[in-house]
């Protein structure tokens, strides 16, 4: 796991415990997501319910996107969330002796894919980048920290 991808891991699981969900690493065996948060069944029918689901994209391949699109849907949460790694996606591109503007176009070309991708989804899908989750987090973090604060 590349560290951008366990950053946003990371602070994804930390914003669902501050919101008072049950974070974790992913849902299932079978159904692997990058995290998840979870509220208990109202009737126990089953153990829990999903309420957001994360999938962290480090790479440009179409299959795998697809793979994730497909994996967010079979958990079907109220919110899945596919974020673009774009920090982590330039790296790998620089590194592999592409150019910046060649993986910003590269970034594009993702962004356009999972656009035309999710609204062809029954599921409810955003797509956020890495500063999208950053922002987030620090709202979420600011908030609750306010409020313990108040207590």
């Amino acid at each position: 796991m590349k560290l951008g991808h366990k950053d946003s891991q990371g602070l994804f699981l930390e914003m669902g415990k501050r919101l008072g969900y049950s974070p974790k690493k992913t849902y299932s065996e079978d159904l692997p997501t990058d995290g998840i948060w979870t509220i208990p069944h109202p009737l126990n029918l089953m153990d829990s319910l999903p309420v957001a689901a994360i999938e962290v994209a480090v790479s440009e391949s179409p299959k795998t996107l697809r793979g994730s699109i497909r994996t967010l849907e079979d958990v079907s949460p109220l919110l899945a969330i596919i974020l673009v790694h774009e920090g982590e996606i330039t790296r790998r591109h620089i590194v592999k002796g592409g150019t910046l503007d060649s993986a910003l176009k590269k970034i594009s070309a993702i962004h356009n894919l999972l656009e035309r991708e999710v609204l062809m989804s029954q599921q409810r899908f955003e797509i956020w980048t890495e500063h999208t989750l950053s922002r987030w987090y620090s709202i979420v973090h600011n908030r609750t920290t306010l409020r313990s604060e108040a207590k």
